[in-house]
Formats: C-alpha cells, sequence, structure tokens
C-alpha cells in the first residue's frame, strides 16, 4: 500500500509543479501589464488628442478610468499651458497583493507607485485587473484607488 501512494504522488507531483508554475506566470503577466498601461497611462503631453486619450481609456471601466480621468482634469491646464510632456517613472513595481474572484472572474488586487517629475508628484495606486476575452488587451482595470503627495 505504501508503494502505491508514493507512486500516486509521483505520478501527481508534475500536475502541482505546472500549476503552480502558471500560477506564478499570470501574477507576472498582470504585473507587467499593469505597469505597461500605467506608463502608457501617465505619459500624457501637451499634444495629446482624443484619440491618445481613448487609445488608453479602452483599458478602463468606466469606474476605473474616473479617478484617472479627475487626476488628469486638475492638471491638464499646466500640461497645455506649460507644454509639458510627462515622464512618469516607476517607483514601487506592480505586486500581487491578492488574488480571488470577483463575481465568478479570477481577478488580482495590485499595487504599485509611480513618481512624475515634471509635476512634482508621487503617486501609489491599487488596482483590481480582471482578464478580458474581448478588445486587444488581455486584462482590463476594473477599480482603481490612488494616494498622491507631492514631493
Amino acid at each position: 500500500m505504501d508503494k502505491f501512494r508514493l507512486f500516486v504522488f509521483l505520478l501527481a507531483l508534475p500536475f502541482l509543479f505546472i500549476s503552480l508554475a502558471n500560477a506564478d506566470d499570470s501574477e507576472q503577466r498582470v504585473c507587467t501589464w499593469a505597469e505597461q498601461i500605467l506608463m502608457k497611462t501617465l505619459s500624457a503631453s501637451y499634444a495629446d488628442t482624443a484619440e491618445d486619450i481613448a487609445s488608453v481609456q479602452q483599458y478602463y471601466m468606466p469606474s476605473a478610468w474616473w479617478p484617472m480621468k479627475e487626476f488628469f482634469s486638475d492638471k491638464r491646464d499646466l500640461i497645455n499651458n506649460q507644454r509639458l510632456i510627462l515622464h512618469p517613472q516607476l517607483q514601487t513595481a506592480a505586486t500581487v497583493i491578492s488574488q480571488g474572484y470577483c463575481g465568478g472572474v479570477l481577478c488580482w488586487r495590485v499595487n504599485l507607485a509611480f513618481y512624475i517629475p515634471e509635476l512634482h508628484q508621487d503617486i501609489k495606486f491599487s488596482l483590481l485587473i480582471l482578464p478580458t476575452s474581448k478588445g486587444n488587451a488581455p486584462f482590463i482595470v476594473q477599480s482603481l484607488d490612488m494616494i498622491l503627495s507631492y514631493y
């Protein structure tokens, strides 16, 4: 009987490693995607057009886009008047702090931080990210929380 249990354990072991590897891979993909999307979103410019804004807005659900829109509405005059091009810099790499199911769909809570030298501002983000099957992106931001501080 002990040899049988050992055989079953050894047979199941590769499947365990495969599932663990895939879990780590999905977390890494979510983190990489979150960093890229926020970098693209925060790289605003005085020359941005409505099409430029729409190209990043597609990665956010309306509830997640609203805080970003509010953030930029306060800065838009400054960016336009001083003809600024923002160069956000990753301050804290994206980290999955929790993973679970949101309405039956796998979701990730991801924290990361950027600073924007042109605005003298640090921004800490907490994103709730869902997978998506439509559009060009593998994920979408469902909700977004920001903590702003000036330096």
